[in-house]
């Protein structure tokens, strides 16, 4: 493993864990961006930049690259909670029940949910609602990509919803939870207001 490597885990490890990352000397910061931008993690890692010492942070365009990078990525997230929100309330007021799965719900539990990056929402629905999920969401000015009978892929704003009427990859050990997803005696609903 390379000291970039190291490093690059260290600077992960510190968002997580919540400490100021240790400083390294020598670091080739072009190898950390594309790291970063490989792992789809460069605003955090830009984010743990800012908590080193000036002197052991990149300079010059490297620097600037972090900085535009942590910037677009706020923005987008600003998008993409925008998209969602009123996904989740076109849903609720058209009486579909819904379970958002995966990422979209997971960055509530990051250490800094803005900088937590995605390219989709992913959502189960009924398989009875499919049609009018669908005609619902293409009245609201959200627009079809593909439409395969079991899973709608939409854009609202240019964020991405996968709808699917089914979970992917049931094997038997799960089937019994994983089934009827919307089985009150199975899960946990909670009400959107």
């Amino acid at each position: 493993m390379t000291k970039e490597q190291e490093f690059f885990i260290e600077l992960l490890s510190s968002h997580i864990n919540g400490y100021i990352p240790k400083p390294q000397e020598n670091i080739d910061w072009k190898e950390i961006f594309d790291l970063s931008n490989k792992h789809n993690v460069t605003a955090i890692v830009a984010t743990q930049i800012k908590l080193l010492p000036e002197s052991s942070r990149v300079q010059g365009k490297g620097k600037s690259y972090f900085n535009q990078f942590l910037g677009k990525t706020l923005q987008s997230y600003d998008e993409k909670i925008e998209a969602y929100n009123f996904f989740v309330k076109t849903l609720s007021e058209n009486g579909i029940k819904h379970l958002i799965v995966k990422g979209a719900v997971l960055r509530d539990i990051y250490p800094v949910k803005e900088l937590r990056t995605s390219g989709d929402t992913d959502v189960v629905i009924q398989k009875q609602d499919y049609e009018k999920c669908k005609e619902i969401l293409l009245s609201n000015g959200f627009t079809l990509s593909q439409d395969t009978g079991e899973e709608l892929d939409m854009y609202y704003n240019d964020q991405y919803f996968e709808i699917s009427n089914t979970f992917e990859y049931i094997n038997d050990e799960t089937k019994q939870f994983f089934e009827n997803p919307f089985d009150e005696k199975l899960s946990y609903c909670e009400e959107y207001t």
